[in-house]
Protein backbone atom coordinates (compact mmCIF):
# COMPACT_ATOMS: atom_id res chain seq x y z
CA UNK A 1 0.00 0.00 0.00
CA UNK A 2 1.41 3.33 -0.88
CA UNK A 3 0.85 6.56 0.88
CA UNK A 4 -1.23 9.16 -0.90
CA UNK A 5 0.29 11.73 1.17
CA UNK A 6 2.33 14.44 0.19
CA UNK A 7 6.00 14.04 1.76
CA UNK A 8 6.59 18.21 4.07
CA UNK A 9 7.80 20.85 1.95
CA UNK A 10 11.45 21.91 2.68
CA UNK A 11 10.68 24.86 4.75
CA UNK A 12 8.13 22.75 6.74
CA UNK A 13 10.50 19.40 7.41
CA UNK A 14 12.80 22.68 9.36
CA UNK A 15 9.58 24.36 11.16
CA UNK A 16 9.61 22.59 14.11
CA UNK A 17 10.36 26.48 15.67
CA UNK A 18 7.51 27.95 13.56
CA UNK A 19 3.65 28.17 13.79
CA UNK A 20 3.56 25.25 11.65
CA UNK A 21 5.22 22.61 13.97
CA UNK A 22 2.82 21.61 15.77
CA UNK A 23 0.30 21.28 12.64
CA UNK A 24 2.69 19.06 11.50
CA UNK A 25 3.59 17.36 14.41
CA UNK A 26 -0.27 16.26 14.33
CA UNK A 27 0.01 14.98 11.03
CA UNK A 28 2.91 12.93 11.38
CA UNK A 29 1.81 11.25 14.39
CA UNK A 30 -0.47 8.51 12.66
CA UNK A 31 3.01 7.56 11.55
CA UNK A 32 4.75 7.01 14.27
CA UNK A 33 6.62 10.25 14.35
CA UNK A 34 7.09 12.16 16.92
CA UNK A 35 8.02 15.98 15.86
CA UNK A 36 10.03 18.09 18.89
CA UNK A 37 13.08 20.78 18.24
CA UNK A 38 15.75 22.03 19.87
CA UNK A 39 16.43 25.52 19.97
CA UNK A 40 20.21 26.30 21.19
CA UNK A 41 21.75 29.08 22.68
CA UNK A 42 24.60 30.66 22.58
CA UNK A 43 26.93 28.24 22.97
CA UNK A 44 30.66 27.89 22.71
CA UNK A 45 31.49 26.48 19.06
CA UNK A 46 33.69 27.97 16.36
CA UNK A 47 31.25 29.80 14.83
CA UNK A 48 30.26 31.85 18.26
CA UNK A 49 34.29 31.97 18.60
CA UNK A 50 34.66 33.45 14.96
CA UNK A 51 31.72 36.24 15.57
CA UNK A 52 33.06 37.09 18.68
CA UNK A 53 36.63 37.52 17.05
CA UNK A 54 35.22 39.74 14.51
CA UNK A 55 33.49 42.07 17.26
CA UNK A 56 36.58 43.32 17.65
CA UNK A 57 36.81 42.74 22.10
CA UNK A 58 35.96 38.94 21.88
CA UNK A 59 36.61 38.76 25.93
CA UNK A 60 34.27 42.24 26.75
CA UNK A 61 31.44 40.11 24.51
CA UNK A 62 31.92 36.73 26.15
CA UNK A 63 31.38 38.55 29.43
CA UNK A 64 28.28 40.18 28.47
CA UNK A 65 26.94 37.18 27.12
CA UNK A 66 27.89 34.92 30.71
CA UNK A 67 25.61 37.85 32.30
CA UNK A 68 23.28 37.59 30.22
CA UNK A 69 22.30 34.19 30.49
CA UNK A 70 20.78 33.39 34.34
CA UNK A 71 23.14 30.11 34.54
CA UNK A 72 25.88 32.36 33.78
CA UNK A 73 27.70 30.61 31.34
CA UNK A 74 27.65 29.85 27.67
CA UNK A 75 26.48 26.41 26.52
CA UNK A 76 28.99 23.78 25.95
CA UNK A 77 27.74 21.30 22.88
CA UNK A 78 27.04 18.48 25.28
CA UNK A 79 24.59 20.69 26.59
CA UNK A 80 22.56 20.55 23.22
CA UNK A 81 23.17 17.10 22.33
CA UNK A 82 22.28 16.01 26.06
CA UNK A 83 18.75 17.62 25.08
CA UNK A 84 18.54 15.76 21.76
CA UNK A 85 19.27 12.33 23.18
CA UNK A 86 16.49 13.08 25.87
CA UNK A 87 13.91 13.58 23.62
CA UNK A 88 15.01 10.35 21.45
CA UNK A 89 15.23 8.49 24.40
CA UNK A 90 12.23 6.35 26.04
CA UNK A 91 11.44 8.97 28.80
CA UNK A 92 10.17 11.42 26.38
CA UNK A 93 8.15 9.31 24.42
CA UNK A 94 5.10 11.16 25.59
CA UNK A 95 6.35 14.76 24.45
CA UNK A 96 5.69 16.08 20.77
CA UNK A 97 5.14 19.39 19.45
CA UNK A 98 7.45 21.43 21.92
CA UNK A 99 10.46 23.32 21.36
CA UNK A 100 12.75 22.93 23.81
CA UNK A 101 14.97 25.96 24.57
CA UNK A 102 18.77 25.05 25.50
CA UNK A 103 19.93 28.60 26.20
CA UNK A 104 20.52 28.44 30.31
CA UNK A 105 17.60 30.55 30.80
CA UNK A 106 18.41 33.12 28.42
CA UNK A 107 14.88 32.92 26.77
CA UNK A 108 12.63 32.57 29.78
CA UNK A 109 9.82 34.61 30.28
CA UNK A 110 9.34 37.05 33.48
Amino acid sequence: MQSTRSAPSPSRRTGGASPGGPRTARRVLDMGVRLNAVCPGLTETGMLESFMQGAGNPDKLREAYRRAIPIGRLGKPDDISGAVVFLLSDDAEFITGRVLSVSGGLTMHG
